[in-house]
C-alpha cells in the first residue's frame, strides 16, 4: 500500500495548496491533459498517414476533372475544368473551399501574416472574416460573433469551476479513507473533472475560431486596393 500512501501524499498536498481560493489541482490536471493530447496529435501526425473517405473522394474527383479538361476543346468548357481543378487543388492545399476571388484575397492574407499563421489557422477564422462589396477581406468581426466569443469563454471558466466545486469533495473523501472505498472516490473524482474538462474544452473550442479572426485583423489592411495574383500556379 506504499503506493498508494504516496498517491494520498500527493493529494493532500495539492489540496492543501488550493485552501486559498485558487484551484492548483485543476491547473495541475489541465496541463499534463494538455500535454498527453499534443503527445497523442504530434504522433498522429508524424507516424500514421490517415486518410478520410472525403479526402479519397476528392482526390479521385480531382483526377477526373484534371482528364476532362486535357480532353475538353471548347474554351467555355475548359475555362470552367479549369476553375473546379484550382478550386480543388486549393481545398486539399488548405482545407478552405472558396472561390477564385476568395482564394486571392485568402493566399494575400497568408503571405501578409509571415509565417506567424499557418493555414489551418485561416480556415478557422475564414467563415469570420468580413468580405467587402468588391469581394476583398475587409477589416472587423461581427459584434455578435464576438459577444457569442465573450459568452464560450465565460461557460468555459464556469464549467471548470462547477468541476472544482464538484470534484474536489471527493478527492478529500479520498484521502481520508482508504482501501477500495479511496479507490472509488478518485475512480469517480477522475471521471467527473473528465466530463467537466470536456465540456469546457468543447466551450473553448467554439469561441477559438473568432479569437483567431481577431488576431487576424492587424494584417487586414483599413482601406487598400489588393493586386491581383494566381494562387494556383505556384501550387501545381
Amino acid at each position: 500500500m506504499a503506493g498508494g500512501q504516496v498517491l494520498k501524499e500527493i493529494v493532500d498536498s495539492v489540496l492543501s495548496l488550493s485552501k486559498g481560493g485558487f484551484p492548483i489541482w485543476l491547473v495541475v490536471l489541465l496541463t499534463l491533459a494538455f500535454v498527453v493530447s499534443r503527445i497523442f496529435q504530434s504522433y498522429l501526425t508524424t507516424y500514421t498517414n490517415f486518410v478520410t473517405p472525403f479526402e479519397l473522394r476528392r482526390h479521385s474527383r480531382l483526377r477526373q476533372v484534371t482528364e476532362w479538361s486535357a480532353a475538353e476543346s471548347t474554351a467555355e468548357v475548359k475555362d470552367l475544368l479549369e476553375e473546379e481543378r484550382h478550386r480543388l487543388i486549393f481545398l486539399d492545399l488548405t482545407g478552405i473551399n472558396a472561390s477564385h476571388k476568395r482564394r486571392q484575397e485568402l493566399a494575400l492574407l497568408h503571405r501578409a501574416v509571415g509565417g506567424r499563421y499557418a493555414w489551418k489557422d485561416i480556415r478557422l477564422a475564414e467563415p469570420f472574416l468580413k468580405q467587402g462589396a468588391d469581394g476583398q477581406i475587409v477589416r472587423g468581426v461581427n459584434r455578435v460573433f464576438v459577444g457569442f466569443m465573450c459568452g464560450f469563454f465565460g461557460l468555459g471558466l464556469v464549467t471548470f469551476g462547477a468541476g472544482y466545486y464538484y470534484t474536489a469533495p471527493l478527492l478529500r473523501l479520498f484521502r481520508d479513507t482508504s482501501g477500495s472505498s479511496a479507490f472509488v472516490f478518485l475512480v469517480a473524482a477522475l471521471v467527473i473533472f473528465g466530463i467537466f474538462l470536456l465540456m469546457a474544452g468543447s466551450a473553448f473550442t467554439q469561441a477559438l475560431p473568432v479569437l483567431r479572426a481577431l488576431q487576424l485583423q492587424r494584417w487586414i489592411p483599413e482601406t487598400s486596393v489588393m493586386p491581383r495574383v494566381e494562387v494556383i500556379a505556384s501550387s501545381e
